[in-house]
């Protein structure tokens, strides 16, 4: 079993679903310990013993090592609460609670419109590319939406995401750098001329943080709910209200000082890898609840998440054709998401 590469294995599911209780290992190609189980992915996440890897200094270090400056990517981690510990993290959580807070009202009155204009053609149309067509511009137009942002006026930012990923090229980190600048520039467009900069940052992270792991978590879980209905008029499938898969596969955290879980000593400054798979795929309905994280570094997006997907299944569940899945395929330039490519539909009447 490829670690690096489980998230987007179809063997992924069998994986998880072994009944016996995985106790962590250590993973030296990762040189990180894994740790899989349910039970003990939610303590390491619930623990105070543990922190966050600081993604802003990596591009410093890289700065320094490769004479090549990332302005732009540096900025976004810095305003990137799951990058921050301590009162960094505190500040910027609560200043993105708070935007969030204060855009709720648009986004609901926002989510049916946005979910019948997308999804509505399924019923006119013959074939349906899910993703491209669908899903992207979605969950666009919604962070637009949430952060107040001018979504005509947004660059193509679909990479946006992948400022998270360790293994980029130098290529890459490069471009996007340049994209992160250009979605910078769109979203300082839209704030006053006197806006303090935390007010463009939290934008830019909500952007980076909400791309991939909205559109894998609802791309991922209608693929599943379709392929496993196959046949099935969309009105008589059973869609449940929370999503089966998670775009966010795993997390990761820094042991701060000697902890023991599921029999497991970890060391201070050992990388542990959280796989936030065994969640979604476990058989117990509360483990599945706890895809979006716990602890103090849970998705912030929790509700409006939940409130775009189960907006989407009601459409769904008002449809009487049925669709036949064509054409499937995950990201595989992605190490941190795990986040559909394509997911080509056939509409039958």
């Amino acid at each position: 079993m490829q670690i690096l590469t489980l998230h987007r294995e179809q063997s992924r599911h069998a994986y998880f679903a072994a009944p016996e209780r995985r106790r962590p290992f250590f993973e030296p190609g990762l040189n990180c310990w894994v740790v899989s189980d349910p039970e003990d992915a939610e303590a390491v996440l619930q623990s105070r013993s543990f922190k966050v890897v600081a993604l802003y200094r990596a591009y410093e270090d890289l700065e320094r090592s490769s004479g090549r400056r990332f302005p732009n990517l540096i900025f976004a981690f810095r305003h990137v609460p799951l990058g921050l510990n301590d009162e960094a993290h505190r500040e910027v959580r609560r200043r993105m609670a708070e935007l969030i807070v204060r855009r709720r009202s648009a986004v609901s009155l926002a989510i049916p419109d946005m979910v019948e204009r997308r999804f509505g053609s399924i019923e006119t149309r013959d074939e349906v590319e899910l993703v491209g067509e669908v899903l992207l511009p979605l969950v666009t137009e919604l962070i637009a939406i949430v952060t107040g942002t001018d979504a005509t006026a947004i660059p193509d930012c679909r990479r946006v995401s992948m400022i998270f990923d360790p293994m980029l090229g130098l290529r890459t980190r490069r471009a996007l750098e340049d994209e992160v600048g250009a979605l910078r520039v769109a979203i300082r467009a839209a704030l006053p001329k006197d806006a303090p900069e935390f007010e463009e940052g939290l934008r830019l992270a909500l952007f980076a943080l909400g791309n991939d792991a909205l559109v894998g978590t609802l791309g991922e879980s209608l693929f599943r709910i379709l392929e496993a209905h196959a046949g099935t008029p969309l009105e008589a499938i059973p869609f449940p209200d929370v999503p089966v898969e998670t775009g966010v596969p795993f997390v990761e955290r820094i042991a701060k000082e000697a902890v023991e879980i599921g029999g497991v000593g970890f060391s201070p400054g050992e990388r542990v890898r959280v796989m936030m798979q065994g969640f979604a795929y476990s058989p117990d309905p509360v483990d599945r609840e706890r895809i979006f994280g716990a602890g103090i570094h849970s998705c912030l997006g929790r509700q409006m998440s939940l409130e775009l997907w189960r907006a989407i299944v009601a459409r769904l569940s008002r449809m009487r054709v049925s669709v036949e899945i064509v054409d499937h395929a995950l990201r595989e330039d992605n190490f941190v998401f795990t986040c559909p490519a394509r997911l080509g539909l056939r509409i039958v009447r």
